[in-house]
């Protein structure tokens, strides 16, 4: 028996919705491959939320990072508007 499959199309990829923000032990936070002070963090999550409106945020501490330093990261973070947050600890 002979039929004909629809063609698979190559697919395009979207860029990610996820913003990454890195905070290491000694409190460097890391947005983008570059590092940001915590006044910037509400501005750059605001300007990558403008360019992917679905986005969620996942906030990857050390384990040894102090805790009112990844405190202040999410309020950052809920000011500019992000409902949709994950807090990861691990190694640097």
């Amino acid at each position: 028996m002979d039929y004909n499959k629809p063609k698979a199309s190559q697919a395009t990829s979207k860029p990610s919705a996820n913003i990454f923000i890195g905070v290491s032990k000694t409190g460097v936070i890391m947005m983008e491959n570059r590092q940001v002070d915590i006044e910037r963090v509400t501005a750059n999550v605001e300007r990558m939320l403008a360019e992917a409106p679905e986005a969620a945020v996942l906030i990857q501490a050390d384990k040894d990072t102090q805790h009112g330093l990844v405190v202040k990261v999410l309020d950052q973070v809920k000011a500019a508007g992000i409902d949709k947050i994950s807090v990861s600890a691990g190694n640097d």
